[in-house]
């Protein structure tokens, strides 16, 4: 072993993602060229308009954060603030101090007789160093590297909103946290809508409680509610559900319950203030398909609410199927983060759904019983 060559690289551990990823994107607004890393084979490129819309509301998310925590010049004693568009006593102080550490750079070259760079936003007077902007700087010197966000990997959020054209997404509750650490609204770019659920409700109170909290926690008023007291089979509670959704409705929610699919059950959902109901297609994350179909085309026959099919949609095809039977809308999730290419998945889902709406307007065709109709003439034979 002692004759062996060994080398390391070390990095300054990151502690905490999501701020790292806001204060990339804080410093990087606006850019959406990336050079990428050919030595690791991450070739250059431009961000997607989704990977922007994100950047976009990183960035703002990293002023919050900065602005939090109470920062002062350590010799003024002034309050460091940032504002947008890398402006602020904050973004004042950073200058400062990348303008010293610009001195001592080109002093050392000085001293060693060696020929000053040339950048455009560095000016040397002789005494001190000037850095134009910090905007500047980063358009020549310091260019983006990586995607957005630069150190996590959102691959089923952005192949929902890119490849599927997903309008709306769900999230349980317990996925947000405004303390900021993990927080996946930071991840969920401008325009799209939030349907939070109360996943982990066994009860109407449960789930009462839970959809008031996603309120608070800036979710919206649109919530969708499951309460399942089933551990195995995943199967809502019908009765407790409708319980809940009286009394959200009441409260201003927009409430879309997830329900197995019984005529009577949505019945008394549409009547206690549902905006639309969303029946099980088979368990949840099983891939199984339809195996209610007959029981929600009941239901799309006999409600006048959007049906929304939910859990167990496993393949294109059955999207479009339930489309093609004036399914409003699809749920999907565990067939696209299962599938072996996540963004063809989803884009595969899209085409599917948007095939069988287009199929269900233009009127499907006759069904025969028994017997056959023939496409061609059965007159004029050669023979005849």
């Amino acid at each position: 072993m002692s004759q062996m060559p060994f080398s390391e690289q070390c990095y300054c551990p990151i502690t905490d993602l999501d701020y790292a990823d806001f204060a990339y994107e804080w410093m990087f607004e606006g850019k959406s060229d990336y050079t990428g890393m050919p030595f690791v084979g991450f070739e250059a490129g431009t961000l997607s308009a989704f990977c922007q819309a994100l950047s976009k509301k990183m960035g703002k998310r990293y002023i919050e954060y900065f602005n939090h925590m109470n920062l002062t010049h350590p010799v003024t004693g002034e309050h460091l603030l940032l504002e947008a568009g890398k402006q602020g006593s904050g973004a004042a102080f950073l200058k400062e101090k990348l303008e010293q550490s610009a001195e001592k750079f080109i002093r050392k070259k000085l001293a060693a007789q060696e020929t000053l760079p040339d950048y455009f936003w560095l000016n040397w007077n002789g005494e001190k160093a000037k850095i134009t902007s910090l905007e500047d700087m980063e358009t020549d010197y310091h260019k983006r590297l990586k995607l957005c966000p630069a150190f996590d990997d959102l691959d089923l959020i952005q192949a929902a909103v890119e490849c599927a054209g997903a309008e709306m997404i769900t999230l349980a509750l317990r996925r947000v946290n405004t303390a900021g650490d993990g927080n996946i609204l930071d991840y969920i770019p401008e325009g799209v809508t939030l349907l939070p659920n109360t996943s982990g409700a066994r009860n109407a109170e449960e789930a009462v409680r839970i959809a008031r909290l996603a309120r608070e926690a800036g979710c919206g008023d649109f919530v969708k509610i499951e309460v399942i007291r089933d551990s195995k089979y995943l199967l809502p509670d019908n009765y407790e559900t409708v319980k809940a959704t009286e009394i959200l409705a009441s409260e201003g929610f927009v409430v879309m319950p997830y329900m197995y699919p019984d005529l009577n059950a949505a019945r008394d959902l549409q009547n206690a203030g549902a905006a639309a109901i969303m029946p099980l297609a088979s368990p949840i994350g099983s891939n199984k398909g339809l195996c209610t179909r007959d029981f929600i085309q009941i239901l799309i026959d006999e409600i006048d609410l959007p049906i929304i099919v939910d859990a167990g949609i496993g393949r294109p095809s059955q999207a479009c199927e339930a489309m093609e039977m004036g399914a409003a809308a699809i749920m999907a999730n565990t067939a696209i983060a299962t599938a072996g290419d996540i963004p063809a998945m989803a884009g595969a889902f899209r085409k599917a759904i948007e095939a069988g709406r287009s199929a269900y307007l233009a009127g499907m065709g006759r069904v025969l019983t028994k017997g056959a109709s023939p496409s061609s003439p059965l007159t004029g034979f050669l023979a005849d």
